[in-house]
């Protein structure tokens, strides 16, 4: 038996009712989109395969922008994928592909300055980190993994829990692992136990 696809807005309503101290109708979103600008953000297209129900997920995306149109609703709608996960799906009539810049080692470096301000309250920890992460795009083997904003972030973890980046790319890449898991342990709800 083939399982009933449901809209986005459908789906969306059912994720509020879920935490929310009623129920939550698509009726009343619609409501909402005909009074209210939104954004929708839609993060990780790129982790739907192909194998899987990508077709279903695009055609909901496609379905939502025309139920947002029946409303004369005011939407920004933000989908991300990595480039590698993209091939062009979405009309781009309808969407602005942006593409991320890389970061360069002084930009990679002015954003973790600014995330270990925040992130790290001892002066002397967020030094000796900081120093150490400069080190680190100094080398080859580093440099590389400090072009996105979301590898700056690992790394800086990576540094303050183990000292040092680590110098050969397979215990570089196994303390990026451990990084995640363990920011995923840290985290509540069922995640966490998985």
């Amino acid at each position: 038996k083939k399982e009933r696809q449901i809209s986005l807005l459908a789906f969306m309503a059912q994720q509020i009712g879920d935490v929310a101290t009623s129920s939550v109708r698509s009726e009343d979103l619609r409501r909402w989109l005909l009074i209210y600008p939104w954004i929708v953000i839609l993060d990780g297209l790129d982790e739907v395969p192909a194998s899987g129900n990508r077709r279903q997920v695009i055609d909901c995306i496609k379905g939502f922008w025309t139920e947002a149109s029946a409303c004369e609703a005011d939407v920004l709608l933000v989908v991300t994928t990595r480039p590698q996960g993209y091939n062009d799906d979405l009309d781009p009539s309808l969407y602005t592909k942006i593409e991320m810049a890389l970061l360069d080692s002084e930009d990679a470096l002015r954003y973790a300055r600014t995330l270990a301000g925040v992130q790290l309250h001892d002066a002397r920890q967020r030094k000796r980190t900081l120093d150490r992460l400069k080190e680190a795009s100094d080398r080859p083997v580093t440099a590389r993994l400090l072009i996105s904003p979301l590898q700056v972030a690992i790394m800086l973890s990576l540094i303050d829990r183990r000292g040092e980046p680590p110098s050969d790319r397979w215990n570089l890449f196994d303390g990026y692992y451990r990084v995640i898991c363990d920011r995923e342990r840290s985290k509540s709800g069922p995640i966490s136990t998985i």
